[in-house]
């Protein structure tokens, strides 16, 4: 059975989710909400996080968080577990598992996405076609944004507002930008990298470089580790390929060949990373094929530029 890739750093930045078990309720009344938000609070105090989205639906909930001591695993067990304790106190009938597995999340590149995540969350009600406007539900962090009088003393909403400008004009801008984008379709699970990033793919290799050892996940059944080693591969690749080759065409054609030789992804997958379709990158990869069959400098020349990109060569 595969699991989730488990990443933690200082200063990491999350989209954490979690439902209920079989789709079950999670939150039937409004002691249950404020348990909940109450929880989160504490893991304000108790682990240093910065917290500065939630939205909690009648079966799931969303939280965007900052980690800077690299705790989210020992954070999001404490609120789900205090939770979970709860939950089956109040209700004895319930006797069992409330959340569906571990909590999810999502390592976001913060000057991206996070004014997209920030408005995905909030506008959860409209697209489950609870409310027609983010102001009307009472359960995310969205009211306590545009009103003053109901802040939560654990929400960091200076980091937040900062995003959409300075000065008086913030709170405009941020209110403008959720209007503006209510029924956007954007969906971080389409979006995701690697079902584990939100962010491009120089943010996913530094990433990677400083936090991930390759040799260790080497042979377990971990999500989203074949597309990562593709992904560092192609930056390694790129650099050195966009220092040497003058040609956007033979980039494109050496960029395909190597991560096809060199990576264990698909001609599909491949695409996906030069935007190009899989047929073009199936024929590009068999005619570059040909070529070096019958240019042995050219060959030459290839060898070593994989020996300047250091890319992580499949066993």
């Amino acid at each position: 059975m595969t699991r989730d890739l488990s990443i933690e750093f200082p200063n990491a930045f999350y989209h954490a989710f979690s439902r209920g078990i079989n789709r079950q309720r999670l939150f039937y009344d409004d002691e249950d909400h404020r348990v909940f938000i109450h929880l989160c609070r504490k893991a304000v105090i108790k682990y240093g996080i910065r917290i500065y989205a939630f939205c909690l639906m009648s079966n799931h909930y969303h939280l965007y968080l900052c980690t800077p001591h690299a705790n989210i695993a020992k954070t999001m067990k404490f609120i789900n577990q205090s939770y979970a304790i709860f939950f089956l106190a109040k209700y004895p009938e319930k006797d069992g598992h409330v959340f569906k597995g571990r909590y999810k999340r999502k390592i976001v590149d913060s000057d991206q996405y996070s004014k997209t995540l920030i408005n995905y969350i909030h506008n959860n009600p409209v697209a489950a076609k609870i409310k027609e406007k983010p102001e009307e539900y009472q359960w995310s962090s969205y009211q306590s944004y545009i009103k003053a009088e109901l802040r939560y003393d654990f929400i960091d909403y200076s980091w937040t507002l900062n995003q959409f400008g300075s000065g008086a004009k913030q709170i405009d801008q941020f209110i403008k930008f959720h209007q503006k984008n209510t029924n956007s379709s954007w969906d971080p699970e389409k979006e995701a990298r690697a079902q584990i990033f939100l962010a491009d793919d120089s943010f996913i290799k530094s990433i990677c470089d400083q936090y991930i050892d390759f040799d260790q996940l080497e042979g377990k059944s971990i999500k989203g580790v074949k597309e990562l080693k593709a992904i560092c591969n192609h930056e390694s690749l790129l650099e050195v390929i966009n220092s040497r080759v003058q040609s956007n065409d033979h980039r494109f054609k050496i960029t395909a060949y190597l991560l096809k030789e060199y990576t264990d992804i698909t001609n599909k997958e491949i695409g996906k990373l030069i935007n190009k379709s899989e047929a073009a990158v199936a024929k590009n990869i068999q005619r570059f094929k040909k070529l070096l069959d019958r240019d042995q400098s050219f060959k030459a020349e290839i060898r070593n530029l994989i020996k300047m990109s250091n890319v992580r060569i499949r066993p």
